[in-house]
């Protein structure tokens, strides 16, 4: 598709799949945000805030525009070469988040946190693990300009989410249920994405340095 006359028009259906996907992402996450407040209160829902910012911010140095980079390197590589890239880059994804996720316990518990909240990062870190590997994956459909299934598991993750957190709340769950959400609503998401990539690309991931550093540098 990239090399034909439907790339551009393609592209444009892709936009506008992917910003309707963001605007009913952000009209759900208003949903579960109201819900939220109402059940933990303003104090606890504080808590559980700390939390989800802490996992954003570890979410935002880890990926740090690697995904721009695999995208590029799976629209340009071929054979070996694309599947050996895209091995680097899962294993360097699962590798840097694990860290990233690490960080942010460590974090959370020197810094006075109590033990629920601790532990509550821990698992909405899980869930950060398998929401990135989602991500990194789903860049071998970007790449192809299949913006529509990319839109869909977006959507499916929010859906998910916003669904587990209403219920949790309805039925009087306590923070750590909360935070753990993240886990079921990526896992299905990536259960979503994997059929869509395996034709494409290995699951299995490398921990070659040299390619490693090669994708690094490009992201830095």
């Amino acid at each position: 598709l990239l090399n034909t006359r439907e790339a551009g028009p393609a592209a444009l259906r892709g936009s506008v799949l992917r910003t309707g996907a963001y605007f009913l992402s952000i009209l759900l996450s208003l949903v579960s945000a109201r819900v939220l407040i109402t059940h933990l209160g303003i104090a606890n829902f504080g808590r559980y805030t700390i939390v989800v910012a802490l996992i954003t911010i570890v979410s935002g140095f880890t990926e740090g525009g690697l995904n721009n980079i695999v995208m590029r390197e799976f629209a340009t590589l071929s054979g070996d070469r694309r599947r050996q890239m895209m091995g680097s880059a899962i294993g360097m994804r699962l590798v840097l988040t694990t860290m990233g996720v690490a960080l942010a316990v460590a974090f959370a518990a020197a810094g006075g946190y109590s033990s629920t909240l601790v532990l509550g990062t821990a698992l909405a870190g899980v869930g950060l693990v398998l929401q990135l590997l989602q991500s990194t994956l789903s860049t071998t459909l970007q790449a192809q300009l299949r913006f529509g299934w990319v839109s869909v598991a977006e959507v499916v993750r929010q859906v998910v989410n916003v669904a587990l957190l209403v219920a949790l709340a309805l039925a009087g769950a306590g923070l750590l249920p909360l935070l753990a959400v993240a886990i079921p609503a990526s896992a299905v998401s990536l259960g979503l994405t994997i059929p869509l990539v395996l034709q494409y690309t290995s699951l299995r991931p490398s921990f070659h340095v040299a390619r490693w550093w090669r994708l690094l540098r490009e992201t830095i």
